[in-house]
């Protein structure tokens, strides 16, 4: 069923992790084999993973983390940055406990995050993984205080196009 955004949905379902490079290319090559080049229809796989006992937060976020980390990659680099950079450590093996930068960029974003990664762990992989989140302070240099502005001024330059955007659908 196509939807009216123009994706196929697929749905699939695996006893085990499938990296979400693998799940990309096998996105590709369908919308390759069912739509012609230019289309602007794709196909969109959402995986669901009935994982067996020996599987809890921690395992899955050892064994899935750079999947995580791609797909945050392409939902918002923002997010992908925070997650990246992200010292997770694991009080009991269903909670998983990050610590992100005192930023403001990371206070704004940090709701966004969990709600993707309570997506991913409870919906997903159907596990019930508690997460809890700190701020510390950010190990500065001049070269990240130099990338946080820069990234700043990206995100303010993005929210000023899409209000204009939204204006002249008025």
């Amino acid at each position: 069923n196509v939807t009216s955004k123009g994706f196929l949905r697929v749905h699939i379902e695996s006893n085990y992790l499938i990296p979400k490079e693998d799940i990309y290319k096998v996105e590709e090559a369908l919308s390759e084999m069912l739509f012609k080049s230019g289309d602007n229809r794709s196909v969109k796989l959402y995986e669901h993973f009935h994982l067996s006992g020996q599987y809890n937060g921690r395992t899955v976020m050892e064994m899935y983390r750079d999947s995580i980390l791609l797909e945050l990659k392409e939902y918002s680099h923002v997010l992908y940055i925070i997650f990246k950079k992200a010292q997770i450590t694991y009080p009991e093996d269903n909670r998983i406990h990050l610590a992100l930068e005192d930023t403001v960029f990371v206070h704004m974003q940090q709701e966004e995050l969990a709600r993707i990664l309570d997506k991913i762990f409870v919906e997903r992989c159907g596990l019930p993984v508690a997460f809890s989140y700190e701020y510390v302070p950010v190990k500065s240099s001049k070269t990240e205080q130099d990338d946080q502005m820069i990234a700043a001024k990206v995100a303010e330059i993005s929210r000023r196009a899409m209000g204009a955007r939204a204006k002249q659908g008025d």
